[in-house]
């Protein structure tokens, strides 16, 4: 599945979760966690520095969208540490979408971070 279209809705809350979705809640300006491969099932979506998904979403995450202009920095653990990703300085990019994550970052997730740039800590 390529990257989903994108909807116009919007701009998200500080940090909103639902049920049951699709790829169209994801909103513009927006980093947005789904339960399911293909951008379904429950999900979180944020525009700002988030250092605890909840309990509904966290280690919960398979698929992903990034709806900003900025890099965003994944986590396994609260308050942005433990970085999820392998090279542990890379982040998603601006545009960037997974419709099912690998399996060592599926289920992992509880935090994420915005960067100006790849560079994470």
């Amino acid at each position: 599945m390529g990257a989903p279209q994108a909807s116009a809705q919007a701009a998200p809350g500080e940090g909103e979760v639902t049920a049951l979705v699709d790829y169209t809640w994801c909103v513009d300006d927006a980093f947005c966690i789904f339960e399911n491969t293909g951008y379904t099932g429950s999900a979180f979506r944020s525009g700002y520095d988030t250092p605890n998904v909840g309990e509904v979403m966290n280690d919960k995450m398979t698929s992903l969208w990034n709806r900003t202009d900025k890099y965003v920095c994944l986590y396994r653990d609260s308050w942005y540490r433990n970085h999820m990703l392998p090279l542990a300085q890379i982040a998603i990019g601006p545009g960037q979408s997974m419709a099912n994550v690998n399996r060592n970052e599926n289920d992992v997730l509880t935090s994420f971070r915005f960067s100006d740039s790849y560079a994470c800590d």
